[in-house]
Parts: C-alpha cells; structure tokens; sequence
C-alpha cells in the first residue's frame, strides 16, 4: 500500500481463506515489477471466510472483514472498502487514506507490471486478477487456472458519480483521521469524536483507464473469463479456454456498460469452448452505451454455442477485418447464433468480414481474404 519502485519476484505465495489476497497492490502504488510468481489460492469451503483488509482487528469503520478476495489485486481502492484503514503493527497505529480527488489523477495507482505468473485455484474459486480503478497496469504472459473470473477490470462511478466518504479528523488529535468515532479511540484513548474535521462526501468518477492484458492464458473452468468495465483496455493474444462452469451463465469476454463497450480492443485472441463467446451488456452503474465502438477483430472463436449474447447494436469488423467464427466461407458467422438478451435470436450484431479460416496467429501481410 502506497509503495513505489518495488519488485515481486520468483516467490512461492500461497493463501486459504475466501477473504484473503495473495498480492495486494494498491492505495497509489507505482512502477511495480510483480514476475515470475507461484500463486496459489487453496481455498476450502468449510474453511473460514473472512479475513481482515489491513493488519491489526477488525472493525466495522476502518478495517473491515472480507468475506471474497481476489488472487491479485491492483488498485487504488476497492468500491467496498473504506477510504481510510488502520493498522495496527507492533503496538503501532498506521493510517492510510486515500485522495479525496473527483477523478482519477497521478496520486493514483498506475504503471504497475504483472508478467509471467501463474495463478491457482484448488478447490473454491474466486477471481484471479483485478484492476480496480488501476491505470497503465501491464499484465502479460501469466497463466490464471480455474478462477471464478480469470482478471476484471472496473469502475467506480454513476450518472452523478459514486458517493465517497473521505475521512476528517479527531477533536483531540488533529492529526488522526477519522471516518467514525471509532477510529479516534484506538489504543487506549477514550471518549474522542470525529468531529474536528467532519468526513465529507465526493461523488467520484473513478475508472480503470489504459491497461493492457496481452499474451495470458486463461483455463477453466471459469465462470466468466474477462470482464472489463474501464476505458481504453487492449485485451491482445490472449488464449482463453473453457468450459464455462455453467453453460447459460457467463462468456469469454463480457463488456459492461459505456467505458468498455465504446473504447475496448480486443485483437488476435484464441477463445475455444467456451459457450458464449462474447457479452455485451449497454448499461452498467446507470450509465448507458451510444454507440457501440469497441474494435473486436481478428478473433479465433470455436466450441461455442452462443457467439454473441448482447442489448445493443453491434458491427464486430474492423477496417474491413472480422474473426474466425469456425465457420468456413462463405457464410463465416451465423446470425442464429446471436442472442439478445432477453429477446431471442436475430440480427443485433453482425461480422461485416469473417474469415473462414484461422487469423489470430497470422501476421497482417499474409491474411486470407476475407468472407465477404
């Protein structure tokens, strides 16, 4: 938390409970080098569930229980957890807060570097990698087996922004930050309040923004294998396997909401049995899509049943490029294998220009023609 310049390398890291993380990254952490790690998450369901989010006790202002954590973590805060934490080691109080900013800016977690880990889940599966509200995060080359969702990437945010609490400060300690009267009477004080500076609301437009995720392997089963909620993500040579853990749930890729559905790159990726192929879902956070302009082109995508379950209006070519549907020319896609949601089969996105052959792995200059 709030660490620059640091390098995770080469570890064996291993963690039991549901609540728990095997690495955390966040409250403006930057230029992290996070490789080569074994991370394994061996979670049994009559193990116990929570565990606490800073060390020290639990309580119910500013450190609390969680009950489902993430393999890794790279954030400036999570939606659930408060702007403040206390920990307490050694004896010592420890206070880490987060900005008060309405937007995401440089005191924010950015420029971290995951690349060539391998993530497990034994038993109870939970999400492997998250970015939540994380900026130019590289994450390349890892390999994430059996989670609930293999990496998400989000947002915090609403038509008017998501109400923050941020901390003020104690009557009798100007410098202790409060969110309650609890946390002004840790370690022996008593009878303090958080009144000196009151904690105030921010409504934040807080996003996940730039990040690439290039060249991983996610294996199921999963529940879902990519969702993505931020601006500007490139999702590039990724090989995404299934099963999907139930059949009529879940996808390979699920878009959620305006960020994503209108700036998403998603090229040269090999997505096999799998379901459903692509989700595309308008709103999320009460925030609408119009248009769709994600850029989804030169896809390899075989063993689904459903190639694209979406709400909105969608052209997956791009530039006069499509994917690989498993479909050999001429027809190359099949508009039957579209659903939209909650309305049966038709016609609400299309592939302009499929290939009936392989793409992903072929290099610009020697690509086929295209279907049509």
């Amino acid at each position: 938390m709030s660490v620059d310049n640091t390098e995770v390398k080469n570890n064996t890291i291993k963690y039991t409970t549901a609540g728990g993380k095997g690495l955390y990254v966040g409250r403006d952490s930057d230029l992290n080098k996070i490789e080569g790690n074994t991370i394994t998450a061996d979670i049994s369901p009559a193990a116990p569930k929570e565990a606490v989010t800073a060390p020290g006790p639990v309580n119910t202002s500013s450190n609390p229980g969680s009950v489902a954590g993430q393999a890794v973590l790279i954030t400036q805060t999570l939606a659930a957890e408060p702007t403040l934490l206390n920990a307490i080691i050694n004896g010592k109080l420890y206070q880490l807060t987060v900005k008060d900013s309405p937007s995401a800016d440089h005191d924010f977690t950015e420029d971290n570097t995951f690349e060539g880990n391998t993530i497990t889940f034994t038993q109870d599966a939970f999400d492997g990698i998250v970015l939540s509200i994380a900026a130019r995060t590289i994450v390349r080359n890892n390999t994430v087996r059996q989670a609930a969702v293999a990496l998400r990437a989000g947002i915090q945010t609403g038509p008017n922004g998501l109400p923050k609490i941020f901390p003020g400060t104690c009557k009798s300690d100007p410098k202790r930050a409060c969110l309650s009267n609890i946390d002004c009477n840790i370690l022996g004080t008593s009878g303090d309040t958080c009144d000196s500076t009151k904690p105030h609301s921010v409504p934040v437009f807080w996003v996940s923004d730039s990040n690439t995720i290039e060249n991983n392997n996610f294996i199921g089963p999963f529940n879902t294998g990519v969702v993505l909620a931020g601006t500007n993500t490139v999702v590039r040579g990724n090989t995404i396997s299934g099963p999907l853990r139930r059949a009529d749930q879940g996808a390979a890729l699920t878009l959620l909401g305006k960020y994503s559905l209108e700036t998403t790159t998603f090229t040269r990726n090999v997505i096999s049995d799998v379901a459903t192929v692509l989700r595309l879902t308008k709103e999320f956070s009460n925030i609408k899509a119009s248009p769709f302009g994600a850029r989804i082109s030169l896809n390899d995508f075989t063993g689904y049943s459903i190639a694209v379950s979406s709400d909105i209006p969608s052209t997956l070519s791009v530039d006069g490029r499509g994917n690989y549907w498993g479909l050999p020319c001429p027809q190359g896609f099949d508009p039957a294998k579209v659903q939209k949601i909650g309305l049966g089969v038709g016609d609400l996105v299309t592939d302009d220009h499929p290939y009936g052959t392989s793409v992903a792995k072929v290099s610009d200059g020697s690509l086929p023609a295209p279907c049509r």
